[in-house]
């Protein structure tokens, strides 16, 4: 969630300096919001590309897992696709995404002499066609009030064009049961330490639970279109660069574990769900509040519409003071 290390030093956000900017795809966040470029990419495991587009104020979308090759963002040596991990666009508008994904979606070099990407269009031509399920918070996750109201707000923007808008459907798994599902797949890619390795077995049950998900949120997307909420608990918060297994953050003016946001990027992660995240506007302290729309597999279209949509209703990216368009 933060952007700073030896070699490089330290990223700030340019809404307040003193703030981070989101992480790991921080660096792409910051250069759009500070006008430095006007396109980029990012990858996401656990929100790299979603949460530095909500600190920062622009757009940002994790595409459904495997349909952009990971080849030339992975490390050297690194030629399997991993578990989880998506490569998607950064950008200052919901039309830059769209354009970016038409471009470096398909198949990889391995798939490309039998595989073809046909992601269905968008499922509206306006919002007022929409169903939309709001989860404006979560046990298992708190938000800040400030955040779970705007989704509340994003939701009778949503009413008033139209759509049929509901803060109680959501499928049953979206629990803490879901997020132990997604934290131990999440580790077995991403762990260092012994303790996080899984054997190859486990895995498998795993990804069988995770498939339950995935049959579940198709169903649940049968009925409904697109779910809004957030994808971390704050605003951008000020920088810490103390012990990764210390830090926490205040939510709420309760002291909260650090990685407990996770929950919001797995949501979406877990199932292999695409999501876009899109500017709502600024907080009471002015920094930007970013929200997420997450769609159904393949359904990266409607996100992304979704978010060009709103752009329309509520406005779109704005630059941080100082800072040229």
């Amino acid at each position: 969630f933060q952007s700073f290390n030896d070699i490089y030093g330290t990223t700030n956000n340019p809404w307040d300096l003193d703030r981070g900017p989101g992480g790991s795809s921080g660096g792409s966040a910051a250069a759009l919001a500070a006008g430095l470029t006007g396109l980029d990419a990012g990858s996401d495991i656990g929100g790299s590309i979603r949460n530095p587009a909500h600190f920062c104020g622009v757009y940002g979308h994790k595409p459904t897992w495997g349909i952009v090759p990971s080849q030339g963002q992975a490390p050297p040596g690194v030629i399997a696709v991993p578990d989880l991990a998506v490569v998607g666009p950064m950008g200052r508008s919901a039309e830059d995404l769209q354009l970016s994904l038409s471009i470096v979606s398909g198949a990889d070099h391995l798939n490309a002499p039998g595989w073809r990407l046909e992601l269905p269009p968008p499922r509206m031509k306006r919002l007022g066609e929409l169903k939309v399920a709001l989860l404006p918070d979560h046990g298992a996750a708190p938000v800040e009030r400030e955040v779970a109201d705007r989704v509340q707000q994003i939701g009778q923007v949503l009413s008033r064009a139209g759509a049929t808008v509901s803060d109680t459907a959501r499928p049953d798994f979206v629990s803490g049961e879901g997020n132990d599902t997604y934290l131990r797949l999440l580790l077995s890619v991403t762990g260092t330490a012994p303790e996080d390795n899984i054997d190859h077995q486990t895995w498998v049950g795993l990804d069988n639970v995770r498939t339950y998900y995935r049959v579940g949120w198709q169903n649940f997307f049968r009925d409904w279109d697109v779910l809004v909420c957030p994808i971390t608990a704050t605003p951008a918060f000020e920088h810490d660069h103390g012990q990764f297994g210390t830090r926490t953050l205040e939510v709420n003016g309760e002291t909260v574990a650090y990685f407990q946001q996770l929950f919001w990027a797995g949501i979406a992660t877990v199932s292999y769900l695409p999501s876009t995240v899109f500017p709502t506007g600024l907080s009471k302290n002015g920094l930007p509040i970013g929200l997420q729309v997450i769609g159904a597999e393949f359904d990266d279209n409607t996100t992304m519409e979704f978010a060009r949509l709103m752009a329309e209703e509520i406005g779109g990216f704005q630059p941080p003071p100082g800072y040229a368009t």
